[in-house]
């Protein structure tokens, strides 16, 4: 029996078949089922023969299909362990290789260092002999036959603690850089052929709070906190012959903060103000002479008159004031005063000499001066407590913003390193 399949019949199906696989595979079906079904016929089998042989072929076609599921299972199985592997070793190739390059950039800093890193010794041209003095140098340095000489930026070491870090030239501490004295305590500023000069920041072992000093040739002038109105100082240019002695009458103007390029005014005592900077003036501060009160600080700048509403400078002596509240003395004053110790007194007095009478008038004033220096001594103090409880504060935000800085870091080199890890595991090649 065959079973022949026209597709061409018809005006609208003219032979234009799209899948021709799917076409091919129908028509063998059909011829297989045609075939089989005339062979059973031909075999005179009954129809639960022919059903019963259909379903023992169904479930070997069944049996066929599970066996090439499994096959393509495992094939796949093997095909996702080939890449697991293969990305393994990728990735063990990639830690190698970082491994090597970190241990070859260590070796490179070890070499770097040991070729930066020159010691002095003692040399004794009889026994030719070398012996080390404990000073080390680290750092830049040019060549200049078979000798060295420091220049750029390094360090000096004196037995294993640093002493200088900063810029030198020729051999010599020139630019910026910080010293460490004997006292353990450090100044960083301008250095001029091996001698601190211009605005530092000091630094006491002690912890103590910092404050900003100026040397000249190696020698402090004087902290920068001590210049202020009132401060009598002596000017040593040669320009200031003929007048050195001046008073300071306003803190120094530092433009954007650098106190490098600071100025303050000055009164010279012969006439004339000038401005000074702090990095280049040459003056020392005369301790030996009381400081200039200056009568800005007691009078308040502007007053407005009750009688015609204008605006000019508050009076130094007020008289309403003083007569509604009269001084009173110890004597006539005072119903319990003892009068034979007052006269006492007033003959005491009438019976003084000038030079006794100049004596003492002399003693009172210097208990008034002492009494005012004390007055501007504690005031002072308590003004430099401000600013450094200011600078403490502002240091400490200063820190805290450093601080969620360095920790915003970290977190992104952490999230940019989990992200590597994960393209790594997933077999990605990239970073």
């Amino acid at each position: 029996m065959s079973v022949n399949v026209d597709l061409h019949h018809g005006d609208e199906h003219s032979g234009q078949v799209k899948n021709h696989k799917a076409y091919e595979k129908l028509m063998k079906q059909l011829e297989h089922e045609s075939e089989e079904l005339e062979h059973n016929t031909t075999a005179g089998l009954t129809t639960a023969e022919i059903i019963k042989r259909r379903r023992a072929k169904e479930e070997k076609s069944a049996e066929e299909f599970r066996r090439q599921a499994k096959a393509a299972v495992d094939a796949q199985e093997a095909k996702e362990k080939r890449e697991k592997e293969e990305a393994e070793k990728r990735a063990k190739a990639k830690a190698d290789e970082e491994d090597r390059q970190r241990r070859e950039a260590e070796e490179e800093a070890i070499r770097e260092l040991e070729r930066k890193t020159k010691k002095f010794f003692t040399v004794d041209r009889k026994y030719n002999r070398k012996s080390p003095t404990g000073v080390m140098y680290f750092g830049e340095y040019e060549q200049e036959g078979n000798a060295w000489v420091p220049h750029g930026y390094g360090e000096f070491r004196v037995n294993g603690e640093v002493i200088y870090d900063g810029e030198i030239y020729r051999g010599k501490m020139h630019g910026t850089g910080m010293i460490k004295f004997e006292n353990d305590d450090t100044w960083k500023g301008k250095f001029h052929l091996d001698e601190p000069n211009g605005i530092g920041l000091y630094k006491f072992a002690d912890g103590s709070a910092p404050r900003e000093r100026i040397y000249r040739n190696s020698r402090p002038v004087c902290w920068v906190d001590e210049l202020i109105p009132g401060v009598r100082i002596r000017l040593l240019g040669p320009q200031h012959n003929r007048n050195p002695m001046a008073t300071i009458i306003e803190d120094a103007i530092a433009p954007s903060g650098d106190l490098e390029q600071a100025r303050f005014k000055v009164k010279c005592d012969l006439g004339g103000f000038l401005r000074l900077y702090l990095r280049a003036e040459k003056f020392t501060i005369i301790k030996d002479q009381p400081m200039i009160a200056m009568l800005e600080k007691y009078i308040p700048c502007h007053r407005t008159d009750a009688h015609d509403g204008s605006i000019g400078p508050e009076p130094r002596y007020n008289y309403e004031a003083d007569q509604a509240n009269r001084s009173k003395t110890d004597y006539h004053e005072n119903f319990y005063h003892d009068v034979k110790k007052v006269k006492k007194i007033q003959k005491r007095k009438q019976d003084m000499t000038d030079e006794e009478r100049t004596k003492s008038q002399n003693a009172r004033m210097r208990a008034l001066m002492a009494a005012n220096a004390k007055e501007k001594q504690v005031k002072a103090e308590m003004e430099a407590a401000l600013a450094e409880e200011k600078a403490r504060r502002e240091q400490e935000a200063a820190e805290a913003a450093a601080y969620e800085a360095e920790v915003a870091a970290q977190r992104e080199a952490l999230a940019a390193k989990r992200a590597a890890q994960e393209r790594a595991m997933h077999g990605d090649p990239g970073d």
